[in-house]
């Protein structure tokens, strides 16, 4: 399995009796391997990463972030004028993908995730997953904290606390005070 007796050792070493004969010099953290050690360093201490990823230059205002935060920054401070707008609702959007997305599942219809259980279709593969999860698998993890009662769904949880427990009627779950999500969180 170990291409020699030296990776074997290191491996026993490391793995079965737990020594990390590998030191930060700056931190002083202790490692396992070499290998690790220098990782470490490259990622915690390198003024080339931040949180452990490799910095990113804005090719416009040449500032310096995470990936995560760069992809953030271009889009809230550099794409603002670039919001793709919706047609047919007010609906905003900062990629093309995510406007086709919406055109396609909310304005035309398209379902094009097909359970592979049974012959329904839902415009989005978590909302399948979802599916399967309740109908197929029976799973119900959403549980009433007040009577116990177990739901597939979350939403329909809310709409038990709404009804059962809170006494308020379904014409009034959508409006001001008495929004779903409200009414779910205030028991």
């Amino acid at each position: 399995m170990f291409e020699n007796r030296s990776i074997l050792n290191e491996h026993i070493d490391s793995v079965h009796d737990g020594k990390k004969p590998f030191e930060c010099k700056m931190c002083h953290l202790t490692f396992s391997t070499k290998t690790n050690l220098e990782v470490h360093e490259e990622r915690k201490h390198n003024p080339n990463y931040v949180g452990g990823e490799k910095k990113v230059e804005c090719n416009i205002c040449h500032e310096m972030f995470s990936y995560q935060n760069f992809k953030y920054h271009k889009r809230k401070v550099h794409m603002k004028n670039q919001e793709i707008l919706c047609t047919k609702c007010p609906a905003k959007f900062m990629t093309k993908s995510a406007f086709k997305t919406h055109f396609e599942v909310l304005h035309e219809g398209k379902k094009p995730f097909k359970c592979p259980l049974c012959d329904r279709t839902f415009p989005q593969r978590y909302i399948m997953k979802a599916h399967i999860s309740a109908v197929h698998e029976g799973k119900k993890p959403h549980l009433c904290p007040t009577c116990g009662v177990s739901f597939a769904d979350k939403g329909n949880l809310k709409k038990h606390i709404a009804a059962v427990h809170k006494g308020i009627k379904r014409d009034q779950w959508k409006t001001g005070k008495n929004k779903l999500s409200q009414i779910a969180n205030n028991q």
